[in-house]
Order: structure tokens, then C-alpha cells, then sequence
């Protein structure tokens, strides 16, 4: 008898907030696909592991179920529901099925699916349909709060530059009364940094890539539609402004 095909899918997820009932539907929807997969086997191996890492240390549970209350320890940082299944037949015709979903605080989750079984490919790409489903109300679609690390880089990187130009800007002016740099670019020099600085504030504190239910995420989530806000107030602010320069100039005279 031949073996069985193994395939694996690791695939980063989209921005969402990690709930208990989120981890306890994709824990009975994952354990309910994987004893469909395994079928009759004699004994299969089942093992499910549900850790918690917050401030305090580690938590190790064996269910959703055992969470304390209705929501996450208030210092969170990172979740891991781990489930498989192994059958105890033929090693050659053997059945090894990992699903693993990773949501770590301020990083995108991960989902890993490993499976050695008939049709490893096909159940594999069920599998991770069926994770998208039920996640899919939990996803944050708030896209432009969701940056890329390479936007992330861009921001950081205009506003250290910003700031280093700034910089060099104010020191010209003070020693030299004919200095090259003009009001105009005065302004951008410090527009620009200081929106970058704001949007990378709001992004990470308000708009976590990977936001867990807690307390203190629950009064952070009041508190963030002022913060949209205000970072759009302030882009739009600076772009008016930046494009009305020459006409403020002459009205203010300066």
C-alpha cells in the first residue's frame, strides 16, 4: 500500500480581532472536519492545545471552554489554537492532520495546515475554506489603517528624514538670513513627519493588526473612531494648506 500524499498550506491572514467564541467555533468546526477526514480509523490520536501568552506567562488550556469569563486576560499578546489527529493503522497507509492558527499581537495571523491523508490536497484546501468562513466577520476591513511593513517603513522612514531636514532647515535660518529654504518647504518639512509620526501612532495603538478581546481593547475601540478622525482632519488640513501656501502667505504677510 502506498502512503499517503502530504500537503501543507501556511497562508498569512487578514487583520481581526481574536474573540473566545471565534476560538471556540473554529475549534468544534476544525474538530469536527479532521474526525470527518479520519474517518473509522481504530483509536485515532486527537490532541487539542489552546495557549495563551499574556504579561503574567503562559496559559495552557485544553478547550476554548476554559477560558475564565467571557473575554481574553486584559495583556493578551498572542494565541495559538493548535489541533491534530493521527490514526494508529498502517504506517504506510498512515493519517497526520495539523491545523494551526497563530494571532500574535501587532502581527498578521497565520494559518497552518498539514495534512497526510487520501487526497491530502483537496482536504487541505477544504480545510482552509472553512477557517476563512468562519473568520471572515471577525476580519478587520479597515485597509488603509492596515498598512504593509513596507508602508509601515515609508512612513518611519519620511518621518525621521522629515525630522533630520527639519533640522538642518531651522540651523540654516538661524545663521543665515538669506537661507535657501523657503517657507513653503518649512512647511512640509514639518507637516509631513508629523503626519507620518500620527499615522503610525493610530495604526498600531487603535488598529493592531491582530486585536484581541479584552477590557482594555474594548475601551481603546471607543476611543478610535476620534482617532480616524483626527488623522483625517489632519491629512486633509495639511494638503489644504500646502496648496493654499503662497495665497496664507500674502494674506497673513509673512
Amino acid at each position: 500500500m502506498e502512503p499517503n500524499p502530504q500537503f501543507t498550506i501556511t497562508r498569512t491572514l487578514r487583520p481581526c480581532r481574536v474573540t473566545k467564541s471565534l476560538l471556540l467555533d473554529l475549534e468544534r468546526s476544525i474538530s469536527a472536519t479532521l474526525a470527518d477526514i479520519a474517518g473509522d480509523s481504530d483509536k485515532p490520536r486527537k490532541v487539542t492545545t489552546l495557549t495563551i501568552t499574556d504579561a503574567d506567562g503562559e496559559e495552557v488550556l485544553k478547550s476554548a471552554e476554559l477560558i475564565g469569563g467571557d473575554q481574553l486576560p486584559n495583556s493578551t499578546n498572542q494565541v495559538q489554537l493548535s489541533m491534530s489527529v493521527e490514526t494508529r493503522g498502517d504506517e504506510k497507509a498512515s493519517v497526520a492532520l495539523t491545523v494551526r492558527l497563530v494571532f500574535k499581537s501587532s502581527v498578521r495571523p497565520v494559518l497552518r495546515i498539514v495534512f497526510v491523508c487520501p487526497r491530502a490536497r483537496d482536504q487541505a484546501v477544504g480545510m482552509e475554506g472553512r477557517v476563512m468562513r468562519l473568520m471572515e466577520n471577525s476580519f478587520d476591513h479597515s485597509r488603509f489603517f492596515h498598512p504593509s511593513s513596507t508602508g509601515s517603513a515609508i512612513a518611519f522612514t519620511l518621518a525621521v528624514a522629515g525630522g533630520f531636514l527639519w533640522l538642518v532647515a531651522t540651523l540654516n535660518l538661524l545663521g543665515k538670513a538669506d537661507s535657501k529654504f523657503s517657507s513653503g518647504l518649512y512647511f512640509w518639512l514639518t507637516a509631513v513627519p508629523f503626519t507620518a509620526v500620527a499615522y503610525v501612532f493610530v495604526c498600531a495603538r487603535y488598529y493592531p493588526d491582530t486585536a484581541f478581546d479584552t477590557k482594555r481593547r474594548a475601551e481603546l475601540d471607543e476611543q478610535k473612531g476620534w482617532a480616524k478622525k483626527a488623522l483625517w482632519s489632519l491629512i486633509g488640513i495639511n494638503l489644504i494648506a500646502g496648496t493654499l501656501l503662497e495665497k496664507l502667505k500674502a494674506y497673513f504677510g509673512f
